[in-house]
């Protein structure tokens, strides 16, 4: 759904696998929502990316924060640790397709009967299926992490935050029985030689944000979403509007206010390498007969095999007047056979009867 610069996001399936065909070694997410997917649709297309890619697809399961996705779309809107009962039924049941044969679920949101995925992803030790990602700061959406996903994504926290975030995951992954998911941090960086210098671009980058898109933000959806957890724990819900400007990297600098400092942040990547054109193939002579092609001799003034379709060049000389090679070319002499050698058929009259 547009909103707030997400007129210019694209369908995250098609584009990750357009992102895998275009590189060799990169791993990529696509994010996708529960209750707008469903876990058999998505179990195939994800399948299919992963062979293309080598084995380098993964899933990032996103609860779902922002309603108007969902409303939008006629979808109903549960309570917030209602979405992450729902994201962790949604991971069982793709784990299941991407492993299992003959996969059964009845479960409050997903239903599956006898359902056989092929093929299934590429499979390796340590890497049984395409990895899935979850991130969320509430304790609901830790305690899915422990029990379920593959990584766990921290945002919108500082140092001490994250520590007591990888404490309460791994303490729901003991208490699950499983070995708890690997950890994986959202930051950005301003690359300044000294603490003080960093601070003060970041001031001057703060009151040069859009601010009707940040604001719009943060009041439609995201402090909403913080305080609709049980435990008053959700992502970013006491944040400020710098902390949304700088954990947002989708809030860029109006054109017209681009600071100094940022000049490296705009710049143009290079264009994408482009494969070398495939070789065009000779077009068939007219009449549709292949003509064999007759191999050359170098011409003595240009260098090159202008004798095409003819005759080895003992006694014949280029089209460009060139005298004939002095010797003869080291192969049989061959002719290539042209329309003349093969009259066309003229089918036999039958004699009346």
């Amino acid at each position: 759904m547009a909103g707030y610069g997400a007129e210019y996001q694209h369908e995250s399936t098609g584009f990750s696998l357009a992102l895998l065909l275009a590189t060799e070694r990169l791993k990529v997410l696509a994010a996708v929502h529960p209750g707008l997917w469903q876990p058999g649709v998505l179990a195939k297309p994800g399948a299919t990316a992963d062979h293309l890619s080598g084995g380098r697809f993964a899933v990032n399961l996103v609860s779902g924060w922002f309603k108007g996705e969902f409303t939008a779309l006629g979808e109903p809107w549960p309570e917030h640790d209602e979405r992450c009962r729902r994201s962790e039924e949604f991971i069982r049941a793709l784990r299941k397709i991407w492993t299992e044969d003959h996969t059964e679920l009845a479960g409050d949101f997903n239903r599956l009967r006898d359902f056989s995925l092929k093929p299934k992803p590429l499979s390796a030790p340590g890497r049984w299926h395409p990895e899935i990602f979850q991130g969320g700061n509430s304790m609901a959406a830790r305690r899915m992490a422990g029990r379920v996903s593959d990584w766990y994504f921290s945002n919108g926290k500082d140092f001490d935050g994250v520590v007591e975030q990888i404490q309460d995951v791994r303490a729901a992954a003991d208490r699950a029985g499983r070995t708890a998911p690997r950890f994986g941090l959202n930051g950005f960086l301003i690359a300044r030689d000294t603490g003080a210098e960093a601070r003060d671009t970041l001031r001057e980058i703060v009151p040069k944000a859009d601010s009707e898109a940040v604001e719009g933000f943060g009041a439609a959806s995201v402090r909403q979403v913080g305080r609709s957890t049980a435990d008053g724990k959700g992502m970013w819900q006491d944040s400020t509007f710098a902390d949304l400007v700088q954990v947002q990297r989708r809030f860029p600098h109006r054109p017209d206010r681009h600071p100094r400092t940022d000049r490296g942040a705009h710049r143009r990547l290079p264009p994408p390498r482009r494969r070398p054109p495939a070789p065009r193939l000779p077009a068939l002579p007219r009449g549709g007969r292949l003509l064999r092609q007759a191999r050359t001799a170098p011409c003595p003034r240009t260098g090159g095999a202008t004798h095409r379709g003819r005759a080895p060049p003992r006694a014949r000389a280029c089209r460009i007047s060139c005298p004939a090679p002095a010797s003869p070319p080291p192969f049989p002499r061959r002719h290539a056979r042209t329309a003349s050698h093969h009259p066309p058929h003229t089918p036999r009259k039958r004699s009346p009867a």
